[in-house]
C-alpha cells in the first residue's frame, strides 16, 4: 500500500505526437506534448529487480507510483522537470493496477533513457 505522502515528486505524463510538414512532402516531426503533471513515488529498483526485468526484455531502472486515473501507456514517457537538468523516463511495459484497486498505477522506467 503507498501512503499519499509517498508521492512527493511532480512528473509530467508527456505522450509523443506527430506533426505535419508544411512543405507538402509528406514528412513529419515528432514532438513530445505535455497531457498532464501529476504528484509520483520514484524508487530506485534493487539489482535482483533489474536483472528480473531485463528477464522480460524491459531495461528499467526505476519504479514510478502514481495516482490511478491518468490515460498513462508503455508508448509515453515521464518527465521530472525540476530536476536540473531535467529528467526522462522512458516507460517499460504496461502501467499496472496496484491491488486491483483503482487507486495507484505501477510502472517500471528507464532513467535517461533516449527519446
Amino acid at each position: 500500500m503507498v501512503a499519499i505522502g509517498e508521492l512527493r515528486t511532480r512528473v509530467t505524463i508527456q505522450r509523443q505526437t506527430r506533426l505535419e510538414d508544411s512543405d507538402g512532402a509528406g514528412g513529419a516531426t515528432k514532438t513530445w506534448a505535455s497531457l498532464q503533471t501529476v504528484w509520483g513515488k520514484i524508487e530506485p529498483l534493487s539489482t535482483y529487480q533489474m536483472l528480473q526485468a531485463e528477464m522480460t526484455q524491459n531495461r528499467a531502472t526505476h519504479k514510478v507510483t502514481l495516482r490511478f486515473g491518468f490515460e498513462i501507456s508503455g508508448n509515453d514517457r515521464l518527465l521530472l522537470a525540476e530536476e536540473s537538468p531535467p529528467v526522462v523516463m522512458a516507460i517499460k511495459g504496461a502501467p499496472r493496477d496496484l491491488d486491483l484497486r483503482h487507486e495507484f498505477v505501477e510502472m517500471l522506467c528507464e532513467m535517461g533513457a533516449p527519446t
